[in-house]
């Protein structure tokens, strides 16, 4: 094989020259022309911009293209990167960086014109999950770019997740698992990349990143307590990853490529993380997932501890189902009176079923003198 060389910029003159990085070397580009401003040229130079030929690619904003608003040249090496054997080779292989910032205090994502032309890009190349590299900072500032401004943590947690939320849903992971079918990845190779896109759009901007070496499932010593202010943003985080999961998702426009693949085990090892944080919708996930078999055993018992887990947080459906579980005996012992008790909690705050609950119970004479 030829020997490797990085393409890289030298400041202040628009010129690029070529450096041997051995083993391992990224193409550092801003679009087309830079093969026309190679120096110097030479055979070599030709031969070392052939995509296929580099490891990694860094894309450059330049401030100039970034202030004019032109997209073109990054679009011309963007553009390239869809051909199939450069799409196969260049999953998460993809780094983004921006030039004539330095002197600037301001982040990169806090700039408008940064936020405008990331935005204007985004329109036209919206595979930034399957190609960006989760181990850089370019896809974080420029995931930040793509929601709304937002400086406070008080902020980010109120403003993000629901725009993180849509763009997930209708764009993000619907564009991804089309460029998967496109390379041919298996499904379990998309469900991997699948999920991971998705853990990092989640939790990535919210300072709560979950990497796939935490994944593993099991008790903690502190299931079922309340979580703090911060556990709490990544364990709603969390728990949203695993509804995803559990319920599937069809992009607006039904289109057959563009879904979430509903998977219970992907929901499970979600909930599972968010309810040990003591998450309540996340345990009461759980339970209902035991409750009806679905991905789990069917185990009224476990499914009781979940959703006793979530009604002592005050959480209206478990509360319900509880109810519903002491009516029955499903799982614990029956007894019309503690039906009652946790009947009445979700009545109270306007839960249908539980007031067709206390119906029944009235109806036996259960609610006499109460």
């Amino acid at each position: 094989m030829a020997d490797k060389y990085a393409i890289q910029h030298i400041p202040g003159n628009g010129k690029f020259h070529l450096t041997q990085l051995g083993t391992r070397c990224g193409l550092i580009a801003r679009g087309r022309k830079d093969a026309a401003n190679l120096w110097p040229r030479t055979p070599q130079t030709q031969q070392a911009f052939r995509l296929m030929d580099f490891d990694f690619v860094v894309l450059d904003f330049d401030r100039s293209d970034i202030e004019s608003g032109d997209t073109s040249e990054v679009m011309a090496v963007l553009k390239q990167l869809l051909e199939r054997d450069a799409a196969t080779k260049f999953c998460e292989r993809v780094d983004l960086r921006c030039t004539g910032y330095d002197s600037d205090s301001r982040e990169l994502w806090e700039t408008p014109e940064v936020r405008a032309f990331v935005q204007k890009l985004d329109q036209q190349f919206p595979y930034w999950c399957y190609f960006l590299s989760r181990n850089g900072e370019g896809l974080l500032w420029l995931t930040y770019c793509l929601y709304p401004l937002a400086l406070s943590q008080d902020e980010k947690q109120r403003l993000w997740l629901p725009a993180i939320r849509k763009y997930i849903e209708d764009r993000g992971i619907p564009q991804m698992t089309a460029i998967c079918k496109y390379v041919g990845c298996s499904d379990q190779e998309a469900v991997r990349l699948t999920s991971g896109a998705a853990n990092y759009l989640v939790n990535k901007p919210l300072g709560k990143y979950v990497t796939d070496r935490s994944t593993q499932q099991g008790n903690s010593p502190n299931s079922g307590r309340f979580p703090s202010a911060a556990e709490r943003g990544e364990a709603e985080a969390q728990f949203y990853l695993g509804s995803l999961y559990f319920e599937g998702h069809n992009a607006p426009n039904d289109h057959a490529d563009y879904v979430i693949p509903q998977n219970y085990e992907l929901a499970i090892m979600w909930f599972q993380k968010a309810a040990e944080k003591g998450y309540a919708p996340a345990q009461h996930a759980l339970g209902v997932m035991h409750y009806f078999g679905q991905g789990l055993p069917q185990d009224y018992e476990r499914a009781a501890n979940w959703c006793l887990k979530a009604a002592d947080q005050g959480h209206i459906d478990a509360q319900y189902t509880l109810g519903l579980m002491y009516y029955s005996g499903q799982g614990v012992t029956q007894d019309y009176a503690e039906s009652a008790i946790w009947c009445r909690k979700a009545s109270d705050h306007g839960h249908s079923g539980a007031k067709t609950i206390l119906d029944l119970l009235n109806s036996r004479g259960v609610l006499s003198g109460r």
